[in-house]
């Protein structure tokens, strides 16, 4: 913990010594502005993964039909590994409906395959297979035939900052924030591996109740209005995405600056442009939001981030009509942004049923 923390408050407080050096001399500081949000961002991203490994993150459970979640995740997983590695499913052909906040649990499955694909060495396959417990549990498997693990790494795979890869590849955090998500939630998670021969990682979680297995309160807009979702951390694109899908949205992907620039350029087709402010290589959101409103001025957009200091908002009076959308957020949030937009254009938003 004092490493991870100790390089994230070098960049903060050595970009504020550069400020502070040049405070007296007309210089343009946003990019010593922009490092030192950026770190904070880092920090932020840091404590939400400690605290998921202490259980003590804010979840938000809802009763989720379980082969649906597999089924909408497994489209960003084969998109997030390498294509010479095969993603299986094995489903169960009755509904089965589990209590569990559905972005978590989506990003734990994220977590879990993106590290089967890093133990494949050359083509392999990884499965996804979900087994009914009687009345009480589900259980998701996730299997891969990679390395595999000797028994002293298997000792040692839920201990928050240990990792195998090298040192800049990873922070050891991913098994134990999974960990702490599934036991948060009233579940249990096991592993099996053996070396040379693959890991098996389970997540066993509880069934809903008979008595929640009823309809919830539904978001839902009056057509299928097209979303450019710019997110280039994939969790948090997965989470989103699953969202807009949900309220009947159509989500065009982008997982960086670049390639939502060139849709934009491109002149491709949207309604709400839904950006993180924090992109690759320095850019933000703002660049985006100010390429879209010069590329139609009446362009709808909607920008998310951890905090919005003023600083490094650009000027201008279509800025201003721009949606902020504090994270982390929820649905109901993401929806009333949303419809907040289209409501200043006299479309008709959402209902909830």
């Amino acid at each position: 913990m004092a490493h991870d923390f100790n390089n994230i408050l070098t960049s903060i407080s050595g970009s504020v010594g550069v400020i502070e050096r040049k405070s007296d001399k007309l210089i343009d500081l946003k990019g010593n502005i922009q490092r030192i949000h950026s770190a904070v961002e880092m920090a932020t991203n840091l404590t939400q993964r400690l605290l998921a490994f202490a259980r003590k993150q804010h979840l938000e459970p809802e009763v989720i039909e379980i082969n649906h979640l597999i089924e909408s995740v497994a489209e960003i997983i084969s998109l997030s590994v390498d294509e010479r590695i095969i993603l299986i499913t094995d489903l169960p052909e009755e509904e089965t409906y589990v209590r569990i906040d559905p972005g978590q649990l989506e990003s734990a499955l994220l977590n879990l395959c993106i590290n089967s694909s890093h133990a494949i060495a050359e083509d392999g396959t990884i499965s996804i297979r979900v087994e009914v417990n009687g009345v009480e549990s589900v259980s998701i498997s996730v299997t891969d035939n990679g390395c595999g693990m000797d028994q002293e790494t298997l000792d040692r795979v839920y201990e928050p900052f240990f990792t195998t890869r090298r040192t800049s590849a990873g922070s050891g955090l991913g098994l134990s924030m999974v960990f702490g998500f599934i036991k948060q939630s009233g579940g249990e998670m096991g592993i099996t591996s053996e070396k040379g021969e693959g890991t098996t990682v389970t997540l066993v979680i509880p069934q809903a109740p008979v008595e929640e297995l009823v309809p919830n309160t539904a978001i839902t807009f009056d057509k299928p209005y097209r979303i450019l979702l710019v997110e280039d951390d994939l969790q948090t694109l997965l989470r989103a995405k699953t969202m807009l899908q949900e309220m009947g949205l159509v989500c065009i992907e982008a997982n960086s600056y670049g390639s939502a620039k060139v849709l934009i350029d491109n002149g491709t087709f949207f309604d709400v442009l839904f950006t993180d402010v924090q992109l690759e290589d320095g850019k933000t959101g703002w660049d985006l939001a100010e390429a879209s409103i010069k590329a139609c001025a009446d362009q709808k957009v909607v920008v998310t981030s951890g905090r919005f200091p003023k600083a490094l908002e650009p000027e201008g009076e279509s800025l201003e009509k721009i949606t902020r959308l504090a994270k982390p957020y929820t649905k109901e949030e993401l929806a009333e942004a949303l419809h907040q937009q289209l409501q200043r254009f006299n479309m008709v938003g959402f209902t909830k049923h």
